[in-house]
């Protein structure tokens, strides 16, 4: 959801690779797109992320969606 375009910092996460996780899409300091694999309990959180202002940083985001 949101924006996953090439122009983006891509942070994956996750406990099950390949099955279960979430990719967090950054430019500028925000989350502008997250890719839930799985993890379909966690999109209004998600919508709440990405609305947020930031700044975020790849390392700050881990666990910020449980996946």
């Amino acid at each position: 959801m949101g924006e996953a375009t090439p122009g983006c910092r891509r942070s994956p996460t996750g406990r099950t690779p390949n099955r279960e996780g979430v990719v967090y899409y950054l430019r500028d300091g925000r989350v502008r797109g997250a890719l839930l694999w799985n993890v379909w309990e966690q999109m209004d959180a998600a919508r709440r992320l990405i609305a947020e202002p930031g700044p975020f940083r790849p390392e700050n985001l881990k666990g910020r969606l449980p996946a």
